[in-house]
């Protein structure tokens, strides 16, 4: 028997940015796309990132929003950093000690072992889906976007619900 669970976005402690990641598969087309956003601990919107991907596969697209994520976060400055993405492969693949160089995303996960090292702190955890809807909605967004990249300073308009759901701490059932 499944228990249910109450499932929310949680902004990160005092000190840290949290950005949380997402990537996003169209199963009928294969195109993907990869989305995330940062958070103050405040629940502030700091910026935002939805990559157009092409044909990469979900996990390829999971560990492309985790670094470009990570990257956001160091280039403006941020050296305290919790991400959070719903992929728990992904999340295995970022926490190995030894990169399996045979793996075909080898490059991406070393990246990104690189760019946790550049950081003061940097946390990699799992958040159910429920709890990554914001993040989920930009990956989304970025299959269909012409762009293959866009940084978005401000929120954009599509995702005012979810961002509100988030500061407001509205739980989800899972």
């Amino acid at each position: 028997m499944v228990v249910p669970r109450l499932v929310r976005w949680n902004p990160p402690d005092v000190g840290y940015i949290k950005v949380n990641v997402d990537g996003s598969c169209n199963t009928s087309s294969g195109f993907c796309g990869a989305g995330g956003l940062l958070h103050g601990c405040d629940s502030q919107w700091l910026a935002g990132f939805s990559m157009n991907l092409g044909k990469v596969g979900v996990l390829a697209a999971e560990l492309y929003a985790i670094r470009q994520g990570l990257m956001i976060c160091l280039d403006m400055g941020f050296n305290y950093i919790w991400c959070e993405s719903d992929s728990k492969e992904a999340i295995r693949l970022c926490l190995l000690f030894v990169i399996p160089l045979h793996h075909r995303l080898a490059v991406v996960i070393a990246d990104i072992h690189q760019l946790m090292r550049q950081s003061n702190r940097c946390l990699i955890s799992h958040v159910f889906r429920e709890g990554n809807s914001s993040a989920n909605l930009l990956a989304k967004h970025g299959v269909t976007q012409v762009d293959s990249f866009k940084l978005r300073h401000e929120p954009p308009t599509f995702m005012g619900s979810a961002l509100l759901a988030d500061s407001m701490g509205i739980t989800f059932l899972r």
